[in-house]
C-alpha cells in the first residue's frame, strides 16, 4: 500500500430529468420504471428482483429486507430511506447516488457498480463480496465491519469513512484510495497491495500491519 496520493477518476452523477412522474406502491410492481419520483413508500421485504429503474428519484423509501437481485438501476438518485438488510445479487448499478440512506447489513454480492456514490450512508456490517467497484466513492460513510472479501475495489475511493473492522481479504486493490479514514482492525490488509493511503492515516494502518505480521509494538 502506497502513501502517495493518486488522482482518482471522476464519478459521474446520475442523469435524472427535472420533470418526473409520481409513482405509488398502490400501482403494484412493474418490470420497468423510467423517469419516476417515488417517495415514502413502505416496501419492506418487497420482491424487486429483475426490476429495471432508470432516470428516477427514490426518496425516503422503506426497502428493508427487500430483494433486488438481478436488478438494473441506471441514473437513479436515492435520498434517505431504509435499505437495511436488503439483498442485491448480480445486480448492475450505473450512475447511481445514495445520500443519507441506511444500508446496515445490506448484501450487495457479485454486482457491478459503475459511477456510484455513497454519501453519509450507514453501511455497517454490509457485504460487497465478489462485487466490482468501477469509479465508486464512499464519503463520510459508516463501513464498520463491512465485508469486501474477493471484491474488485480498484476503482474505489474511501474518504472520511469509518472502516473499523472491515474485511478486505483477497481483494483486487491496485488504484484504490483511502483518505482520512479510520482503519483500525481491518482484515486482509496484506491484500491491499497497490492501494494508496494518505500519510495522516499511516499511524492507525501501521498498527494493523504490525499485528498482521506478528510484530509487537512496545512503548
Amino acid at each position: 500500500m502506497a502513501s502517495t496520493a493518486k488522482r482518482s477518476p471522476t464519478v459521474h452523477p446520475p442523469r435524472v430529468p427535472a420533470r418526473l412522474d409520481p409513482v405509488f406502491a398502490a400501482r403494484g410492481f412493474e418490470e420497468r420504471y423510467q423517469n419516476v419520483h417515488a417517495r415514502g413508500a413502505m416496501l419492506a421485504k418487497a420482491d424487486l428482483s429483475h426490476v429495471e429503474i432508470t432516470g428516477s428519484h427514490l426518496e425516503s423509501l422503506n426497502l428493508a429486507f427487500a430483494d433486488a437481485s438481478h436488478a438494473v438501476l441506471r441514473d437513479c438518485r436515492f435520498e434517505r430511506g431504509d435499505l437495511a438488510n436488503a439483498t442485491a445479487r448480480s445486480a448492475a448499478l450505473t450512475r447511481v447516488s445514495f445520500h443519507g440512506v441506511r444500508m446496515t447489513g445490506a448484501q450487495i454480492i457479485d454486482c457491478v457498480l459503475t459511477d456510484v456514490s455513497f454519501d453519509e450512508v450507514k453501511l455497517d456490517l454490509a457485504a460487497m463480496r465478489f462485487t466490482k467497484l468501477r469509479k465508486v466513492e464512499f464519503r463520510d460513510c459508516n463501513l464498520t465491519g463491512a465485508d469486501f472479501a474477493n471484491a474488485d475495489i480498484k476503482g474505489a475511493r474511501f474518504v472520511g469513512c469509518d472502516l473499523t473492522g472491515a474485511q478486505f481479504s483477497h481483494v483486487q486493490a491496485d488504484g484504490a484510495m483511502f483518505e482520512n479514514c479510520w482503519l483500525e482492525g481491518i482484515g486482509g490488509v496484506a491484500h491491499l497491495s497497490g492501494a494508496s493511503v494518505r500519510s495522516d492515516d499511516l499511524v492507525s494502518l501501521s498498527r494493523v500491519l504490525a499485528k498482521a505480521l506478528g510484530i509487537e509494538i512496545v512503548s
